[in-house]
């Protein structure tokens, strides 16, 4: 369309040249009109052209300077071919505005104005690997720089303009998959990107950094204002994101609906699961990160078992390694012919899964329970079963990876086996989810299964130095009790930087993927918080609060600073509670009842503030946000007062937060899918929950402190093996420090 547009302008201008240059000649006492630049009494494509030619510093023989001046700032730039466009356009009224309205009022690169440039790309007749998403970047490059000012920037494979933007596609691995370089040099801006989706990620984080492109959730993008903006002459930047697994598990990035919100938002990992759940399976963002079996649990498929079974690992089963050899091959043979070929080794499938049930009942045959004995961990036998499992994959693809998590019992990892090259790793982290990862705040006892963060790093980190590659699985969410969620939401950037620290290469991120009903609270705002933090987990404490503010703002509009304040209270509310687990703890653990009963009116307080200073369209979002705080007051109140029935005042905060759940279809938790009964005589923590259902699981599990089974003589409970591994039994000390060492 634009070529078209070009060549009849052209031919328009080749027409009528006479009368043009004649009526640009210098005239003397002719009125000013503002954009009429020939002075024909017109205003029109020919104005815009001479405009676009005299900013460029192209000859336009002569012509009425001041009429070119629209926005009458004194200088003829880009801003006034903005509001030329928007003119012509039908925005009859733009020749008496401005371009304030827009992000960004002026763009130089090296002092140069962004109009003096063009986009020069590589001839696709050359290809190269993943050529559609380098080419989705050069596009996303002028949408962005159009969106934040108005101005559209040529694409080309033949520089035309004075100034390029360079996009240059990497293929030597210097960049790896997804760094990027800016560098300028002679007013030139390059724009260098790793072979898979590198240019894509260099524009988009050029978007934000520059042009102020927010993508907050699914559906919901803005330009912050950012003025002038002026890229640096000196620039010369490189990036490359350290977690290459990145993966936000929730509601609204889990299928390919979501391709660019995740595209945009740098998570760029595949969910390319068995049941058919995909993500950025094509090449036009780049391919994500191919998982084509990330099931956690996945021995149940690979041997026909039920969920609640282990296989047995010994080292002797021939069988069952063929079994899941087979398994392997034969799934990647199938899978390489959907989709007319997009599912390939290398790009959509990169790793299979060869792990664990979601059960603690591991084989207890007596060569099972030799290697239990010998490694110290009942992880002893996955790992020397995949690492048997990898070698025979990667004999057929190099380059395969087979992936198992460190899970429940099995965190705790082996001491003579090491997975080898092309095993990753997944540790569950189930210390406490109160305080960061680094903290040594934990009481003795821990969270509810007893686990401190000081213990859980001992496990964690010789992991991270035994193998080749390790992710973490990271539970954001709190699965049992949708009510109570979890208040640690400023942990993230100390957790990811601690686990960028170690060595971590990929991140699972586990959040709300199950109904929006669930998830009215804090989810949104952890989710954005940690998309940000995987991709620079090294972020300072001022950048991170920034990110946070900034999507406050979005999500609760002008009172965003009132829920601001009760994030940190409903924090405090955690601290005080203790150590908890994020996943499945009782609200009761994740927070101080009586701390919310306490503050109940302050924290009230806050939300009519915020309700009073933001627009009406946020108020669903102010009061869904309110419900927690109502919920697990009024059980405060219970708790303090034993019933609440007679008390006006509380019954009447019980039937708010009551009447809100039912507006906003509430779900309080996993095994209460609807509201029960209204009662004052029994707090609904009590009345609606089944506990037994709840904590039965767990019961098994854990004796208590101090009570915990050797795991050696019962492989069910291998729970804080250090307990074991230590002769002296002190849990201060590090079981694998001599190893480490």
């Amino acid at each position: 369309m634009k070529k078209l547009l070009s060549v009849v302008l052209t031919l328009a201008m080749l027409l009528s040249t006479c009368a043009i240059f004649a009526s640009v000649a210098p005239v003397a006492a002719v009125e000013t009109t503002v954009g009429d630049l020939n002075n024909d009494g017109r205003i029109n494509a020919i104005d815009s052209l001479l405009l676009r030619k005299y900013v460029s510093s192209v000859q336009t023989h002569s012509m009425n300077v001041a009429a070119a001046d629209i926005n009458g700032d004194g200088d003829v730039n880009a801003k006034d071919i903005i509001i030329m466009k928007q003119y012509l356009a039908g925005v009859t009224s733009a020749l008496n505005g401005s371009v304030a309205d827009k992000a960004v009022t002026e763009l130089l690169i090296a002092g140069n104005d962004i109009s003096t440039y063009d986009i020069v790309v590589a001839d696709p007749q050359e290809g190269f690997y993943a050529y559609e998403n380098y080419h989705y970047a050069s596009r996303q490059l002028r949408n962005f720089i159009q969106a934040a000012m108005g101005y559209e920037l040529n694409i080309t494979y033949t520089p035309s303009a004075k100034h390029h933007i360079y996009l240059v596609h990497d293929a030597s691995g210097a960049h790896g998959k997804e760094g990027y370089t800016w560098k300028i040099e002679n007013g030139d801006f390059y724009m260098i990107g790793g072979y898979q989706r590198g240019n894509m990620y260099a524009v988009m984080q050029f978007a934000k950094q520059y042009l102020g492109m927010r993508l907050w959730e699914y559906g919901s993008d803005e330009f912050l204002p950012q003025g002038k903006v002026n890229v640096p002459a000196g620039l010369n930047e490189t990036y490359e994101p350290q977690f290459t697994f990145r993966d936000v598990h929730t509601l609204k990035w889990t299928n390919s609906t979501y391709d660019e919100t995740a595209a945009w938002l740098s998570v760029g990992s595949c969910l390319n699961s068995f049941t058919g759940n995909v993500m950025l399976l094509n090449n036009k963002y780049g391919f994500g990160d191919g998982n084509l079996w990330i099931n956690a649990h996945s021995f149940e498929y690979i041997f026909g078992i039920s969920g609640a079974e282990q296989p047995c690992l010994a080292p002797s089963n021939w069988i069952n390694q063929n079994i899941a050899i087979n398994w392997c091959i034969n799934l990647v043979n199938e899978r390489q012919g959907w989709e007319g070929g997009t599912y390939k080794v290398g790009t959509t499938i990169l790793r299979l899964s060869v792990s664990w049930n979601d059960n603690e009942n591991y084989c207890s045959c007596a060569e099972c329970k030799s290697v239990y004995q010998a490694e110290k961990s009942v992880a002893g036998t996955i790992t020397r079963f995949d690492n048997i499992v990898a070698e025979a994959v990667r004999d057929v693809w190099p380059d395969m990876e087979i992936y198992f998590i460190a899970y429940g019992s099995a965190r705790i990892p082996p001491v003579l086996t090491k997975p080898i090259e092309g095993v990753v790793v997944t540790y569950c982290w189930n210390g406490c989810n109160n305080h960061t990862f680094d903290s040594d705040d934990c009481s003795d006892y821990g969270n509810t299964m007893g686990f401190t963060n000081w213990e859980e790093r001992y496990y964690f980190e010789y992991w991270a130095q035994i193998a080749s590659k390790i992710f973490v699985w990271y539970y954001a969410y709190n699965f049992y009790y949708f009510i109570a969620p979890c208040p640690n939401i400023t942990n993230i950037r100390a957790d990811f930087r601690y686990l960028a620290e170690h060595g971590v290469d990929g991140i699972y991120y586990e959040g709300n993927y199950g109904g929006s009903n669930r998830a009215l609270t804090f989810e949104p705002i952890r989710d954005y918080l940690a998309a940000q933090c995987m991709w620079d987990p090294y972020m300072s404490e001022a950048e991170f609060d920034q990110t946070l503010n900034e999507f406050l703002e979005y999500a609760y509009g002008d009172g965003w600073e009132y829920i601001k304040e009760y994030i940190y209270m409903a924090e405090e509310a955690g601290d005080e509670a203790g150590c908890f687990t994020n996943n499945y703890d009782w609200p009761g653990n994740l927070y101080s009842l009586s701390y919310m009963y306490e503050h109940f009116e302050e924290m009230d307080q806050l939300f009519i503030n915020a309700r009073a200073e933001s627009d009406s369209s946020y108020y669903d979002r102010i009061n869904k946000m309110s419900i927690p705080m109502y919920f697990l007051a009024v059980c405060g109140a219970f708790a303090e007062k034993g019933s609440i029935a007679g008390d006006a005042e509380w019954q009447s905060r019980y039937d708010y937060v009551y009447s809100l759940m039912q507006m906003y279809n509430f779900t309080p938790g996993m095994y209460v899918t609807s509201l029960g009964s209204k009662n004052y005589y029994e707090s609904p923590l009590l009345g609606w929950f089944d506990l037994e259902v709840v904590s039965g699981r767990w019961e098994d599990w854990y004796a208590g402190p101090g009570q915990r089974p050797n795991p050696v003589d019962d492989p069910k409970h291998a729970v804080n093996l250090n307990r074991y591994i230590t002769s002296d039994l002190n849990r201060y000390e590090n079981p694998y420090a001599d190893l480490m060492n």
